[in-house]
């Protein structure tokens, strides 16, 4: 191993010489790991290209959900962020509106009281809805990534990559 490098032969990534010519893998810059993993699954090339980088970088929360009972604030901002990037993209409207059946439309804070219920049980049940939301999201975080490399076949800076493409 050679100045900390890990040469281990499933850390490899073999490249098509046409396309490390053209500059749609620069050597010069590493990769993120999870990129490297995503493009190895799908082969797709165009998650190689740094247009897919703002992408990644808002898909990128979903690997970081743990479940728990915190509070899912954050995470809904999140998940509406992604939703209206990948709408931003040609066939967005389509890829938003199943990313949103995956994900959950964010319908903001649950305020629900009954006379008969004590603040302990709506805490438990908030607590109860928050864990069932990240369940959720853990659940579909490889048809998240599917959709999302789905969508890149449609996109013009992604035509290039076509050919390459494994899955």
């Amino acid at each position: 191993m050679a100045s900390g490098r890990n040469h281990h032969v499933h850390n490899l990534l073999p490249l098509c010489p046409n396309c490390h010519l053209t500059d749609q893998h620069d050597p010069t810059v590493a990769i993120e790991p999870a990129r490297l993993r995503m493009f190895r699954y799908y082969r797709d090339p165009a998650i190689l290209l740094p247009q897919f980088q703002p992408l990644f970088i808002r898909m990128s929360f979903l690997k970081h959900i743990e479940p728990n009972e915190e509070s899912v604030d954050a995470i809904h901002a999140d998940v509406d962020e992604l939703i209206a990037f990948v709408g931003s993209f040609k066939m967005g409207v389509f890829y938003a509106a199943r990313l949103t059946e995956l994900l959950g439309a964010r319908t903001g804070p649950t305020l629900w009281f009954s006379g008969m219920e004590s603040g302990s049980e709506a805490e438990q049940r908030q607590r109860n809805r928050n864990r069932s939301y990240r369940d959720r999201l853990i659940a579909c975080r490889e048809n998240v990534a599917h959709l999302i490399v789905e969508q890149l076949r449609f996109q013009e800076w992604a035509a290039g990559s076509e050919g390459h493409s494994g899955r």
